[in-house]
């Protein structure tokens, strides 16, 4: 058993910084007044804050011993209404143990209790490694006291920690283990964050059959006492799987019930997720300044509480929509702000997630080799946990995929291009496999297997279709356009590009702009139509401006300069050339030997 003076200091320290909540002191005003009908109902309105009074009660009566007497009466009141609004004797029960303990029992009981909520609190402050000390500090003095209620609290809580970390074997047998406990002592509450915490485990293995089914059961536990807090938490992640089985109407009606929930209920960080949620709803469908003004709020909202990890989240967030609007240097500087955040935090996963993000933006902007250091450090930083998740290696895969294509060297870009696709089809992540699809489509074109590359691409085109996200489809359409350019056929390679370049224009995409604009003057060049061509070639460079995507400027000019050499403007045509020479100079200096 723990000594007394070792909990002494935790037990002042976390008191102090605990105030006792309004709505909590309502409570105990009720209890002090013995109006116990008026007790009752607000029990049944309000269930969290007697859950918040009675925690501040019994903590009370430990700090407080010589009123101890007087906090334990106030507590059995609230207890005993909790029953009659609920018809649940829990708490009457968790009350009436607490009673029967010794003084240095209740101690370590209260400090069990402290440390698990300061845990919850240093999750977004301090990421999880903190949180989880903090959690198995809980665990230890509920295991020397056996109380079972606090062990299923602290086991759920701990399974969060390695759910957030991607272990989702390890979350799910202490999701497992909280949900029996929890099952025994007849607490709905703790059950039902476990069952929810489950559907969750299921959900991300594409279980989603099974997690369905989990969902409704934990629906059913959180009526039972009245956990609004949970049943938001519910709505958000069967939003996130409608999202995830592209029904992306479904998934945005779920997030906002869980915002309206959240906020009528004054809880600002889960209604802070909700926000980021919709935020990627919004993006996927193409509303990008609707995304940015979700991120903002979220991001600002995780900065009032304290939230780290949270604020890294929405920066991550606003940094990937950067990148979908071509805005590469503002994308470098909001994902180094939420790489920043979550080298200090963890967890490891999204700090990988984030320097896989980084090599994206470096190798759009034409700095192969910085994005080659990203991603070295990505891969560097993915081994230091132990072996990463399937998830992790999958991006990874691609990402390598990537730049071995940009490199030139297509063997390796194959290997990593059917490993990408295998372990993102194992993950059940359609996005990561419509992309791995994708690249192996332009590596096919690079080989010039344009039957072979046109059956990939329209397999990509389909998934990603199936996904709800309009801008990869766009792209996609844009190499399809090309490839049946190349195959001869130049009314349906017009009419997809012409699709691409529409949908481009409306999501605000430049730089994918820009793109389409090169394709099509190529196709009007191929048939002699230069004049056409070097009209499309301009608008292309002046959609670009001056953003860094040297991949497109050089396109451009080469083929301004094609198009002005076949009218015969060849000084012009000369200085067209030079001028994509130089882009692919910037580039091919920037690559170390």
């Amino acid at each position: 058993m723990i000594a007394l003076p070792a909990l002494l200091p935790l037990i002042t320290a976390l008191g102090a910084s605990m105030q006792t909540p309004q709505a909590a002191a309502g409570v105990r005003a009720l209890a002090r007044s013995g109006n116990d009908a008026a007790l009752a109902v607000r029990a049944g309105e309000a269930p969290d804050d007697v859950r918040a009074a009675l925690r501040d009660l019994l903590a009370s009566s430990v700090v407080n011993a010589e009123s101890a007497d007087a906090y334990l009466h106030e507590a059995r009141r609230v207890a005993a209404a909790y029953a009659t609004a609920w018809r649940d004797s829990f708490f009457v029960r968790q009350v009436a143990r607490f009673t029967a303990w010794s003084p240095v029992q209740r101690r370590i009981k209260v400090s069990a209790d402290s440390l698990r909520l300061a845990g919850n609190a240093a999750l977004g402050r301090s990421g999880i490694a903190a949180a989880t000390l903090a959690w198995r500090a809980s665990l230890q003095r509920c295991e020397s006291l056996g109380d079972s209620a606090g062990l299923g609290a602290a086991l759920g809580n701990i399974g969060r920690g390695f759910y957030d970390s991607g272990d989702l074997d390890s979350a799910a047998a202490y999701f497992g283990r909280a949900r029996v406990i929890a099952d025994a002592v007849g607490d709905w509450r703790t059950m039902g964050n476990a069952v929810g915490a489950l559907a969750n485990v299921h959900r991300d293995r594409g279980e989603l059959r099974r997690a369905g089914e989990l969902y409704a059961e934990a629906a059913d536990l959180r009526g039972r006492s009245g956990d609004t807090r949970g049943a938001a938490a519910d709505r958000n992640n069967l939003g996130e799987m409608a999202q995830t089985l592209g029904d992306l109407d479904g998934a945005r009606r779920a997030f906002e019930e869980a915002l309206a929930l959240n906020r009528r209920h004054g809880r600002a960080e889960p209604a802070a997720l909700n926000l980021v949620n919709l935020g990627n709803v919004a993006a996927i469908t193409g509303e990008y300044a609707a995304a940015a003004t979700r991120y903002r709020e979220a991001l600002a909202s995780y900065r009032d509480q304290g939230n780290r990890v949270g604020e890294a989240l929405a920066l991550r967030n606003l940094g990937l929509l950067a990148l979908r609007r071509g805005e590469y240097r503002s994308a470098l500087a909001s994902l180094a702000d939420a790489l920043g955040i979550y080298q200090a935090t963890g967890p490891a996963d999204e700090a990988v997630a984030v320097r896989r993000d980084r090599a994206l933006v470096r190798a759009a902007m034409g700095d192969l080799q910085g994005a080659r250091g990203e991603l070295r450090r990505a891969e560097q930083l993915a081994t230091l946990g132990g072996p990463p998740g399937a998830a992790v290696l999958a991006a990874l895969a691609l990402a390598r995929a990537d730049l071995a294509l940009d490199f030139n060297s297509l063997a390796e870009a194959e290997r990593e291009y059917v490993l990408a696709e295998a372990l993102f089809r194992r993950a059940g992540d359609r996005a990561g496999r419509a992309e791995a699809l994708q690249g192996r489509g332009v590596l096919l074109v690079r080989r010039e297997s344009y039957g072979p590359a046109a059956t990939v691409l329209e397999t990509a085109l389909r998934v990603q279709q199936a996904a709800g996200d309009p801008r990869p489809v766009a792209l996609t359409r844009l190499i399809l356009g090309a490839v049946q350019q190349l195959r001869g056929d130049t009314a349906l390679a017009r009419h997809t590009l012409t699709r691409a370049l529409d949908t481009l224009r409306v999501l605000g995409d430049a730089i994918g702009e820009a793109a389409a604009f090169a394709a099509l003057g190529d196709l009007e060049s191929q048939h002699g139509a230069f004049i056409a061509a070097e009209a499309l070639y301009q608008r292309g460079l002046g959609r670009l401006g001056g953003r860094p995507a040297p991949g497109v400027a050089w396109r451009l000019h080469a083929g301004l300069g094609a198009a002005l050499r076949g009218r015969g403007a060849l000084g012009e045509s000369v200085r067209a050339l030079h001028d994509a020479v130089n882009e692919i100079e910037r580039v091919a200096g920037a690559i170390a030997a």
